[in-house]
C-alpha cells in the first residue's frame, strides 16, 4: 500500500538511515533500498541471493528474502519486523558462490501501537460500531434476499398470467366450437324433422293409393268377373241384358253408363 525509499552504501560507517514504521505493520509497507559502492551506484551479480536480516527486541531473529532491479533491492515489512516497538537493526545481504556481501546496518525504526495487542478492549463505541456494522450487514443481504424473492415471485406471477391467458383462450375456442356444434345439431334436427313430415306424407299418400287399389281389384272381383263365362275356351258375357258390356269388331268394350 505505501512505498519508501532507502539509500546504503556497501561500505559501513556513518549515520545509520532509517526507515520509519507503526508497530504492528504487516505486508503494507514496501521498502526499496538503492545500493551504493561509496559514491557508485553498485552492480548486483547476476544470480545473486539478497535477503533483509534483522534482530528484534527480544534477541530473536528475523531473514526474508527480497528481490532486486538494477542496483534496487525491495522487500516488504513483516509482522515480525514490527511486532515490536523502537529501533530494530537490520542489513541486507547478497550472497553468490558462497560469497557473502553485507550492507551497512539501517534502522527499522518502529513507532509503538496506540492501542497493544495484549490489551482488553474497554467498554467503548468500538463495539458498539462493530455490532452495528454486522448489523446493518445481515440487513443488507437480507434485502438483498427479499428482493431476489420478489423478482422470483414476480416471475411467476407472469407465467401464471401468461397460462391463464392461454387457458381462457382455449376455454373461447372451445366454447365457440361447442356453439358450432349445437347449431349445426340443430340444423341436422331441423332436417330430420322435414324428412320426418315428407315421409309421413309419403307413408299417407301410399296408404291411399294401395285403398284405391284395392277398391278397383274389389269391384272387379264383384262386378267384372261374375259376367263373364269361359266356354270352349272362348269368353262370353253372362248377361247381355244389363248392357254395361258390348261386344263389337271382336272387342269387348265396357259402356259408359252415363
Amino acid at each position: 500500500m505505501i512505498e519508501q525509499t532507502l539509500k546504503l552504501n556497501l561500505i559501513p560507517g556513518g549515520v545509520l538511515p532509517r526507515v520509519n514504521v507503526s508497530q504492528y505493520d504487516a505486508g503494507s509497507r514496501t521498502i526499496n533500498a538503492t545500493l551504493y559502492n561509496g559514491p557508485s551506484l553498485f552492480t548486483i551479480p547476476t544470480g545473486a541471493q539478497i535477503s533483509v536480516r534483522g534482530t528484534k527486541k527480544d534477541n530473536t531473529g528475523f531473514a526474508y528474502d527480497c528481490t532486486r532491479s538494477g542496483s534496487v533491492v525491495t522487500f516488504v515489512v513483516t509482522e515480525q519486523m514490527a511486532v515490536f516497538p523502537g529501533e530494530v537493526v537490520a542489513e541486507l545481504v547478497i550472497s553468490k558462490s558462497g560469497q557473502i556481501l553485507g550492507t551497512s546496518n539501517f534502522i527499522i525504526w518502529v513507532e509503538d501501537s496506540a492501542l497493544k495487542s495484549d490489551i482488553d478492549i474497554s467498554e467503548t463505541e468500538i463495539p458498539a460500531i462493530i455490532e452495528l456494522a454486522r448489523e446493518q450487514e445481515a440487513n443488507a443481504a437480507a434485502s438483498a434476499e427479499a428482493a431476489a424473492q420478489s423478482e422470483e415471485n414476480a416471475a411467476t406471477s407472469e407465467n401464471n398470467a401468461a397460462q391463464s391467458a392461454s387457458d381462457a383462450s382455449d376455454s373461447a375456442t372451445a366454447a365457440a366450437q361447442s356453439a358450432s356444434d349445437a347449431a349445426d345439431s340443430a340444423s341436422a334436427a331441423a332436417e330430420s324433422e322435414d324428412n320426418a313430415s315428407d315421409s309421413e306424407q309419403a307413408a299417407k299418400l301410399s296408404e291411399q293409393n294401395a285403398k284405391a287399389s284395392e277398391d278397383i281389384l274389389q269391384y272387379y272381383v264383384d262386378f267384372v268377373i261374375p259376367r263373364f263365362v269361359i266356354q270352349n275356351n272362348r269368353l262370353y258375357i253372362s248377361d247381355a241384358a244389363t248392357g254395361e258390356f258390348i261386344v263389337a269388331n271382336n272387342r269387348l268394350y265396357i259402356r259408359n253408363a252415363s
